[in-house]
């Protein structure tokens, strides 16, 4: 089969190379580890890259004297054209949503049925806690997400079994948005220096 090459050295029809994988996965072994720490989940990273692809094959690789089409997208990106068509018509992006613990203690801070006289959360015995779990998810074991809260501050089991939400652990995060930012640009750049000279 010939090979056809568009723009920047695109190949529609050769594999990208094991040295390529393997470098790919060294980059996202960090990547993943901060999407995990930071609540980012596979099916919210698996939106927003699909919106990424069809954004960089649409702005990046159109060939000369003729319009990009839908399917040339899909070529080159591997997304379905149905969702190619739906992107660049200006849908939404996919929505990023919250992990399931920052949905349950959505609902412990937030709902009225979990909030005390003074406005506060409540605190749970390991009873409720398990049955505010599996109100928003029967995925994953009540244990399993209570074990990861304990683990990253965000709630602390008290001397009497109860147990009560971390308050301080979810004040505003200016400087955290401030150094997610940065990051997004230093490492953009970055990778943007590597890619012209890959």
């Amino acid at each position: 089969m010939a090979r056809r090459e568009g723009q920047g050295g695109f190949n529609a029809v050769a594999a990208p190379s094991p040295a390529l994988v393997a470098a790919v996965r060294r980059v996202l072994r960090p990547l993943v580890r901060i999407l995990i720490r930071n609540g980012l989940t596979f099916p919210s990273l698996a939106g927003l890259l699909k919106t990424v692809y069809v954004e960089e094959a649409e702005h990046h690789f159109a060939l000369p004297g003729k319009p990009m089409t839908d399917s040339r997208v899909t070529l080159l990106t591997g997304v379905h054209r149905k969702d190619v068509s739906r992107l660049r018509e200006g849908a939404a992006d996919e929505a990023v949503s919250p992990s399931l613990g920052a949905q349950v203690l959505g609902r412990w801070i937030g709902h009225p049925d979990f909030r005390g006289e003074d406005g506060r959360p409540v605190l749970l015995a390991r009873s409720a806690f398990d049955g505010l779990v599996e109100a928003v998810s029967k995925d994953v074991r009540p244990r399993s997400l209570l074990d990861e809260l304990l683990r990253s501050g965000m709630v602390r089991e008290r001397d009497d079994g109860l147990i009560e939400v971390v308050e301080a652990a979810h004040l505003p995060r200016g400087d955290h948005d401030r150094l997610a930012y940065w990051f997004g640009r230093n490492v953009a750049d970055h990778i943007a220096a590597a890619e012209h000279n890959l």
